[in-house]
């Protein structure tokens, strides 16, 4: 049982794959808030494995990632460059289980107010326990939207809804990735294990958004015929126009995770948030 304290140095918003790195790296001064279930989830989520997991990148990484990497390599969720996004999951899972980080998934954060004096933030979470009050000296949110400051109306450059893919057996993993007119499926970490990628307008609903997934599904090309659909994302994949401007407030800050090019990079970014910012970006790689 995790035991929730009234103060803490960080807050960190979103189980991000940039805030797991953040809570990671520094798990006695943070408190992780996550208003879902699952950890990860801008990419486990959305079935989006992204890039980076190759051999020559994760010598850039931050050493904690590195020994992430070498865990999923070990458990063979990671192979040939290729990755197994349930077990991605589970692996970040058990590192903040066993990290002594606070967390509270399944809990919203309702308010923050900078206490008088400057002394932090006086923030208001919610769950199923009810409302309760802590207080943070910095507030870091590694979500899309900058969901703690809904008032910047940060914009979307690009929204996409993922699925799981059961490939036919005559398709083979090194024809991937395979790509069209707004969409992408790239090759999972075995081998008929593959991701599907469609591209939405960022103002795109989930109703709208399973519906275009559905109509592309009854449309798809030749490749993609006798390919099994195996689950739908329940996570949006985002990458924002910019990463919202924080100048008149150092302490609450904006380190959007779906701005890297994949879980390993956003993980680094958030392990060495207090000192490295993430590269603009505005287009998928």
């Amino acid at each position: 049982m995790i035991l929730v304290k009234n103060t803490y140095e960080q807050l960190v918003l979103g189980a991000t794959c940039a805030g797991l790195g953040a809570a990671l790296a520094r798990p006695a001064e943070t408190l992780l808030v996550e208003p879902s279930a699952s950890a990860g989830w801008d990419f486990v989520e959305a079935f989006q494995p992204g890039g980076g997991w190759d051999e020559a990148t994760a010598s850039g990484l931050h050493p904690l990632v590195q020994e992430i990497r070498n865990e999923l390599l070990q458990r063979e969720a990671l192979s040939g460059g290729r990755i197994h996004l349930p077990g991605l999951g589970a692996v970040l899972f058990n590192r903040l289980y066993r990290s002594g980080a606070g967390y509270l998934f399944l809990t919203n954060l309702l308010s923050a107010r900078p206490v008088p004096g400057g002394k932090g933030y006086e923030v208001q979470l919610a769950n199923r326990s009810g409302i309760r009050r802590i207080t943070v000296q910095q507030i870091l949110d590694t979500t899309s939207t900058f969901q703690s400051r809904p008032e910047r109306r940060v914009a979307l450059a690009v929204r996409r809804i993922g699925a799981n893919l059961n490939l036919r057996r005559d398709v083979r993993a090194a024809s991937l990735p395979l790509a069209g007119a707004g969409f992408e499926v790239l090759a999972g970490r075995f081998p008929r294990e593959a991701y599907l990628q469609l591209d939405l307008p960022p103002g795109t609903a989930w109703p709208e958004a399973r519906e275009a997934l559905n109509r592309f599904w009854i449309e798809r090309p030749e490749a993609l015929q006798g390919c099994d659909l195996v689950s739908v994302g329940t996570q949006f994949f985002e990458i924002p126009v910019g990463k919202a401007e924080t100048a008149n407030d150092e302490r609450w800050q904006h380190l959007p995770s779906a701005f890297h090019a994949g879980p390993l990079s956003a993980l680094s970014s958030g392990a060495g948030a207090r000192t490295t910012r993430p590269p603009a970006r505005s287009a998928p790689w």
